[in-house]
């Protein structure tokens, strides 16, 4: 089970699809359009942010009634699949 996205993943992903469809922005690496989104993240209002952080916490709060006994595991780097 996936955990829920963050405010911060959320942004992104929404600010990606944007940028990606911007002829300034279509050719670049999605490591340097994360760098460019990190930055307008930012400078982002806190109005901005906050609206990112509600809905963050709907998507945590509809995750948990999918899930109610979901409980995140930290799990090792040894553990993980090496792609």
């Amino acid at each position: 089970v996936p955990r829920p996205r963050n405010s911060w993943i959320i942004y992104r992903q929404h600010r990606h699809q944007i940028l990606r469809a911007e002829s300034l922005f279509a050719d670049m690496h999605t490591s340097e359009l994360s760098q460019v989104i990190s930055e307008l993240w930012r400078q982002e209002p806190e109005a901005v942010r906050q609206h990112f952080r509600s809905l963050a916490e709907v998507e945590k709060a509809d995750h948990a009634g999918l899930f109610p006994d979901y409980v995140y595991q930290r799990r090792s780097s040894k553990s993980i699949r090496k792609r």
